[in-house]
């Protein structure tokens, strides 16, 4: 299917990668898994323990050495959320994010992912919310994200940071359209973005983002 999620084209490739991820891990120092990450560790014992972090501002706990993801409810999350976590463990490093706003395609290899990205991403929401930007912003504080000041959104007519993981800070940005064009709307990354997530993962979570805002029509429908 045209614009199909990455995790929903790979997703037996994820099930073999969540097991990989693990196994390399669980040799690591988890001490210095938590620096890097900006999770909390507390050890249980000489060899293992818990990072406690959120995602999507949610909480959640990993156990070590077994690096399995738990919810909330104590129970394993999904696979998608196992995936994204172990890759931001396998990947971290270097410094922390700078506030300075970049495209999906001035990432490093950003620009070989960039036409599908905006196909499952921007364009999603556009097609959900058209010119309806109030909507988005809307649908997009439902979702978690927070609003920057006027002074700080000059990029765009509105624009919301969602905190993905304790290092990755993702915006949506939207501008409203007019006669000629009509509005539209990207994801932007921290330009460190590239030392938490590979670069095909980032644009899982621009699909990810995208969906969660996208779902809050339904739930609104619903009420």
């Amino acid at each position: 299917m045209e614009n199909q999620s990455p995790f929903k084209q790979e997703e037996s490739n994820f099930t073999r990668r969540v097991g990989e991820l693990r196994a390399a891990l669980g040799k690591c120092d988890p001490r210095t898994l938590a620096e890097q990450t900006g999770a909390e560790f507390e050890p249980r014992d000489d060899q293992t323990g818990v990072f406690h972090l959120a995602i999507w501002d949610r909480p959640i706990a990993l156990r070590f050495p077994e690096l399995v993801v738990m919810g909330e409810e104590h129970e394993p999350a999904a696979l998608v959320i196992q995936a994204l976590v172990l890759y931001y463990f396998q990947t971290a490093h270097g410094p922390a994010p700078t506030g300075e706003w970049v495209s999906f395609s001035e990432l490093p290899d950003g620009k070989f992912y960039n036409q599908a990205f905006q196909g499952y991403s921007g364009k999603q929401i556009s097609r959900a919310f058209g010119n309806n930007t109030s909507k988005v912003q809307q649908a997009a504080l439902a979702a978690g994200g927070k609003l920057l000041p006027a002074e700080q959104s000059a990029i765009g007519d509105f624009a919301c940071r969602f905190r993905v993981l304790p290092r990755l800070p993702v915006l949506l940005v939207g501008w409203q359209g007019d006669d000629d064009f009509p509005a539209s709307y990207h994801f932007l990354f921290d330009i460190s973005a590239a030392n938490y997530l590979p670069i095909d993962v980032c644009a899982i979570v621009g699909g990810m983002l995208a969906r969660k805002v996208i779902a809050q029509v339904a739930r609104d429908a619903d009420l």
